[in-house]
């Protein structure tokens, strides 16, 4: 699907990739190398991320959200560099049916170190949280809460996953653009979206962020100008 797409991704973050083929998903893109982190009692969850070779890439280990029976989850945290420009880089598969409000208090902790470093920011997964509740489900209301306090923005707000009888947004992609003097990215656009396919039963998610945009990916105001020569 990927190799179909008319444009490639600086990262790629994958969830639940399970225990069984990483063999297979370290060779399937070219020009990508695969960072991972796969669940240590269960074949099931794990999260993956392939990122540009044209990167220099170091994990965090000390941002990781530890992993319990009673907020099971996989997270991965790199920083990628590239002409002395850094971002951190989060990939989180949280188990369903675990402790909601457990988890969001480990992982504002984990927001807490990150806004320390005072550099752009991007977290995507799987958070099996269905932010459409938001308004009558007190545990995913407070989750909300502690994102936004943190100055972490939602990019993606359409369902995910969508069934014959429901709907629901459990994939996230959240931005915080850093501090004012990170200017490429404070004054940069952000396009974001989900992709039709039915390669699995949810929906990829996409957050492009544009610095300059090529003239292949212009912001173009989306109105009709009228001139004499164009009538």
């Amino acid at each position: 699907m990927i190799n179909l797409l008319d444009y490639k991704f600086d990262a790629v973050v994958l969830s639940e990739i399970w225990a069984y083929n990483i063999t297979y998903y370290k060779n399937i893109l070219p020009g990508y190398s695969l960072y991972y982190k796969l669940p240590t009692d269960t074949k099931v969850g794990g999260v993956g991320i392939f990122v540009k070779d044209c990167y220099c890439v170091h994990e965090l280990a000390s941002f990781s959200i530890s992993s319990t029976e009673s907020c099971k989850v996989e997270n991965l945290w790199l920083e990628i560099t590239r002409f002395g420009n850094k971002v951190i880089l989060g990939g989180i598969y949280r188990h369903p049916n675990h402790n909601i409000l457990d988890f969001t208090s480990k992982f504002e902790d984990e927001l807490n170190k990150i806004l320390s470093q005072r550099i752009p920011c991007v977290v995507a997964g799987d958070f099996n949280i269905d932010l459409l509740k938001f308004d009558n489900h007190t545990a995913t209301k407070d989750f909300l809460h502690s994102l936004l306090t943190n100055n972490f923005t939602p990019t993606v707000l359409l369902p995910s996953r969508i069934t014959s009888k429901s709907t629901s947004l459990i994939d996230h992609i959240y931005i915080n653009k850093g501090q004012k003097n990170n200017s490429a990215w404070f004054d940069s656009h952000i396009k974001s979206g989900n992709l039709l396919t039915d390669i699995s039963d949810h929906l990829p998610n996409f957050t492009l962020i544009l610095n300059n945009p090529t003239d292949d990916i212009k912001l173009r105001p989306k109105v009709r100008i009228f001139f004499p020569k164009t009538t």
